[in-house]
């Protein structure tokens, strides 16, 4: 209970950052707390994608971004808490994207589909 409240609080402190009168990209939700507390501040200017990658793939990118020397390294990191809620957020997603592909073809993606967001949201 006292995680749930630290992690409640996280959010809020850290969603008072964010500038309602414009766009912006949030990465990292770890926890559904994390879904929910965005998801009652912006309403249905607020959507989740979900981006999925294996393991391997998700080594590779954070080897060479230098976060992590060998593959226990991050297997480790990936075990920890925070992490293992992660999946749970794939069900509250509006569309799940395949992490697979490298990382320029992942963000064209994305602008498409942010482009059909805004249509919608302004419709």
């Amino acid at each position: 209970m006292a995680d749930e409240q630290l992690q409640r609080a996280l959010n809020q402190h850290l969603i008072a950052k964010i500038d309602a009168t414009k766009d912006a990209a949030v990465d990292g939700l770890r926890d559904p707390i994390d879904f929910e507390s965005l998801q009652a501040k912006f309403g249905n200017r607020f959507v989740l994608w979900f981006v999925e990658a294996d393991a391997r793939t998700r080594f590779e990118r954070m080897k060479e971004k230098g976060r992590y020397e060998t593959r226990e390294e991050f297997l480790d990191a990936d075990r920890q808490t925070t992490e293992l809620k992660i999946d749970s957020l794939n069900s509250s997603a509006a569309e799940t994207l395949s992490g697979i592909e490298t990382e320029e073809e992942l963000a064209s993606k994305l602008q498409g589909i942010i482009g059909e967001f805004r249509q919608k949201v302004v419709a």
